[in-house]
């Protein structure tokens, strides 16, 4: 019996990563991404000090450009462990230019709720026809990262905190 809850339990992590890989796959090739002229956009944790600036040509449903990104608190290491025990940031992100029906979709997002955050970079603008094809999902469309992340607390345009009783249809 373990054998086989084991099993069916990796089973269930593989479809689960297979269907977000695809699901984020989707949004990004939507959203279309393009460098433009360096402005912007930093790298984290390489020695380079290149910027980007991104503009998305398209648009998906749950797919929003971040107007801001701050870390607010970065908990120590647990013992023997070398990345942070938890890491709390404040991202901001508008969805002002979307149709109702997405901004409510977006409203529905609750405390608890698994989004994921990717930093792209954009296409590389020098690559032929051919070498593209060669390139993978990530490297034809700049992906830098890709973090999960749980929402822990939601705030309204004027900063008040929006809970599980709070909606915008009266």
């Amino acid at each position: 019996l373990h054998d086989y809850l084991w099993r069916s339990f990796c089973l269930f992590r593989l479809e689960s990563a297979y269907e977000i890989r695809e699901d984020l796959e989707n949004a990004v090739r939507r959203t279309n991404p393009v460098s433009v002229s360096p402005t912007t956009f930093d790298f984290q944790g390489e020695e380079s000090t290149k910027k980007f600036e991104v503009k998305f040509k398209g648009w998906a449903r749950m797919a929003a450009q971040i107007d801001s990104f701050e870390i607010t608190e970065v908990k120590r290491p647990k013992l023997g462990e070398k990345v942070p025990a938890e890491v709390k940031a404040d991202l901001r992100y508008t969805v002002a230019s979307f149709t109702q029906p997405v901004r409510e979709e977006w409203d529905s997002l609750r405390e608890h709720d698994v989004v994921f955050i990717l930093a792209i970079k954009g296409p590389p603008s020098n690559v032929s026809v051919d070498e593209m094809a060669g390139l993978s999902f990530c490297e034809k469309y700049g992906i830098i990262s890709v973090r999960g992340a749980e929402i822990f607390e939601l705030r309204d345009e004027g900063g008040g905190v929006m809970t599980d009783f709070y909606s915008f249809s009266n």
